[in-house]
């Protein structure tokens, strides 16, 4: 399409960080690397958290959004729309040089990417392994989360509770928020997969999520897909349930209930109310995370377009990607 060619041909100067801010090549600004650079949310510990559901028109995509700049936006929406690489069946393949995702994704016989997500996402944060108690997992998620956390010790509770709750994406996750509200014991630790951070209702599921939680932070690992805006949302230590909040689960429930009982062509558009999620604290703690992940997501695009366009794909790294991938699997 003419917008992603015209976009491509500024790629040089967007590596350059011209007149964006950064001061080094901007691709994958949102990837956490390193533990010391997580930026965690401590809870504001509300004395209580109110449901507000609000119901409307049902939406493809978001198109006017207060999580990420307009620029932005429209960007990604247009790159989104007129991609043709990224819907190529043998993506993985042909950039797993471009980036450890590919790389993992190209040899499913050798790794399973949740079970490597889920390691590096332990690795920097020690949701798995640091989880307090009888370890558990919770039977809401796939077959390879149980295998991975099975092979780190953790085994299904007899309690109908559970220590962690692992939510991986092809569920919402507003089914996760409902999960750890109603299965998860109090000091557990939650993951859950987030597909994208620019509507009210997903901030609204992250900002119930940091009352619920004594810290959260938001990361997108270097596994995570490079032309999505997915991230995942790491949950520490969760709260008693005190004062207002003993009403959340029935408030989850009734939501539910009603999002059942929907028109077609409606959907649910907020949970919380939207005051909440503009208070100074929260709104930079989601905003800055959308708008890189949003930024990364639409430069990672353009330079695929640019490959298959060329039929030119890098070579050369796939190895060191897939000997990363070896340690950390193999990492206690």
């Amino acid at each position: 399409s003419s917008g992603i060619n015209a976009e491509y041909g500024e790629v040089s100067q967007r590596t350059e960080g011209v007149g964006l801010g950064y001061e080094s090549n901007p691709v994958n600004t949102a990837v956490v690397w390193a533990p010391d650079q997580i930026n965690w949310y401590t809870s504001p510990n509300p004395t209580k958290v109110t449901v507000n559901p609000v119901y409307g028109l049902a939406v493809d995509r978001v198109t006017n959004s207060r999580f990420v700049s307009a620029d932005t936006l429209d960007q990604l929406n247009e790159a989104q729309i007129n991609a043709t690489a990224t819907h190529l069946p043998d993506l993985p393949t042909l950039a797993r040089s471009v980036h450890p995702y590919y790389a993992v994704t190209s040899v499913p016989d050798l790794y399973d990417p949740s079970h490597v997500q889920l390691a590096e996402l332990d690795r920097l944060t020690g949701v798995v392994t640091g989880v307090p108690g009888e370890r558990a997992y919770s039977p809401g998620t796939k077959l390879h989360y149980q295998t991975a956390l099975e092979s780190r010790g953790f085994k299904e509770s007899s309690t109908g509770r559970y220590n962690i709750v692992v939510w991986e994406s092809g569920r919402t996750i507003l089914e996760g928020l409902r999960l750890v509200v109603e299965g998860l014991v109090e000091g557990g630790n939650a993951v859950l997969h987030c597909s994208s951070l620019t509507d009210r209702l997903t901030a609204g599921i992250v900002y119930l999520l940091t009352c619920l939680f004594q810290r959260t932070s938001l990361l997108k690992t270097q596994f995570c897909c490079p032309h999505t805006p997915d991230l995942y949302v790491v949950c520490k230590g969760k709260l008693s349930v005190v004062g207002g909040r003993v009403c959340l689960p029935d408030a989850l429930s009734r939501v539910r209930a009603e999002v059942e009982c929907l028109e077609k062509g409606q959907q649910l558009l907020e949970l919380v109310p939207v005051s909440l999620l503009f208070q100074s604290q929260f709104y930079k703690f989601v905003s800055c995370v959308s708008e890189r992940a949003c930024d990364d997501a639409v430069h990672t695009t353009v330079q695929l377009e640019g490959m298959r366009a060329r039929n030119q794909w890098p070579s050369g790294k796939s190895n060191r990607f897939i000997m990363d991938c070896t340690s950390l699997m193999q990492a206690p």
